[in-house]
């Protein structure tokens, strides 16, 4: 919505399991690449793409493969640490686990801050909040 999928350089979700069409689009004219999955980040590749930011969904914290909630939590500190490491920060979007509207549409301004469109994530904000 604030229109920068221009700045994904990478995703960590195979294409069959993004909804976004405009991203399947770019992942399939190589524009942004597979940069690996919160339990196995592709390092390299996030180095090749330049990222300067990840974006972690609360999903890395998940347990649907049944695996043991400290292995799950020693792969989380493993990647922000390497993130860290390699001069990237790294934030987790919390944004769906909002109880209310307005909450969630908060998150328009932390992501217009950071990616400098902060009138257009006001405007969001502003309508999605009512």
């Amino acid at each position: 919505e604030l229109d920068l999928t221009d700045k994904i350089a990478s995703v960590g979700l195979e294409e069959k399991d993004i909804s976004s069409n405009l991203i399947r689009e770019k992942i399939s004219d190589g524009s942004i690449v597979f940069g690996g999955t919160a339990d196995d980040p592709d390092y390299k590749t996030m180095i090749k793409q330049k990222t300067d930011l990840v974006i972690l969904p609360p999903s890395v914290f998940s347990d649907e493969t049944g695996a043991d909630q400290d292995k799950v939590m020693e792969a989380y500190r493993h990647l922000v640490s390497r993130a860290i490491t390699l001069g990237i920060p790294v934030i987790m979007d919390r944004s769906a686990d909002e109880k209310t509207e307005k909450a969630a549409a908060e998150w328009y301004k932390l992501y217009g801050e950071i990616f400098g469109v902060k009138d257009k994530a006001d405007a969001l904000y502003k309508k999605s909040a009512g």
